[in-house]
């Protein structure tokens, strides 16, 4: 976030794509939010980490250029430069987690920024579990790792009669956010008394929860 003189809102918008110098970087931005004397700007992303590439420093901001084109010269457009991605690459579970109980395996969530944002959901859910029957999963991701807070945000398939069942799941999601928020991956179960694992990922197959901000 930046601050700025007064009426910010009649020279900046949302969306708007700015460069400044600070503390020896250049620094990339696309407007997220406005005031009347501040600017929240998504940074740059390094895609190695999903973290920002550049932080401000306590420093002087010099050569501040905005712009209201989609691609100002010299402006990184890279999709990966502008997403947050959380990967899964093995399995992740809890273990005999009740029917109905909603959990959320290895703690897996992803923080997003304030602003606009195409959420990619690609995941496996897998359930090993020991009483034959129906049963049924409900997964997705949620403001609370042990609830579901929309159903939008979930996916949910029934099953007849397997022990050990994995499925992918790919599902797409817009979100607006005016504060950042973290999101976590629940899973649940229900129609048989006890599952003995209940999770996400495997080795073979790499699963991602994937956030690129819309306004690129």
């Amino acid at each position: 976030m930046i601050t700025v003189p007064s009426d910010a809102t009649t020279k900046y918008s949302v969306g708007m794509r700015i460069r400044f110098v600070n503390g020896g970087n250049t620094i990339y931005g696309i407007i997220t939010a406005v005031t009347s004397t501040t600017i929240t700007f998504l940074h740059e992303i390094d895609p190695t980490d999903s973290l920002a590439l550049n932080l401000l420093a306590n420093s002087a901001i010099t050569l501040p250029y905005f712009s209201t084109s989609k691609a100002p010269f010299g402006f990184p457009l890279e999709t990966d430069k502008w997403s947050i991605e959380v990967v899964i690459s093995t399995f992740s579970g809890v273990s005999s987690p009740s029917s109905g109980t909603v959990v959320n395996p290895g703690s897996i969530a992803i923080d997003i920024p304030i602003g606009s944002w195409n959420i990619e959901l690609d995941y496996i859910s897998v359930c090993n579990r020991g009483p034959a029957g129906v049963f049924r999963l409900k997964s997705g991701l949620s403001t609370a790792n042990n609830s579901f807070s929309s159903d939008e945000l979930a996916v949910y398939i029934e099953y007849s009669s397997a022990n050990i069942t994995w499925d992918w799941f790919s599902k797409q999601i817009k979100l607006n956010l005016t504060t950042k928020d973290t999101y976590y991956l629940v899973i649940m179960q229900t129609g048989i008394a006890t599952a003995t694992n209940l999770g996400f990922g495997v080795t073979d197959a790499d699963s991602f929860i994937r956030a690129v901000c819309a306004y690129l």
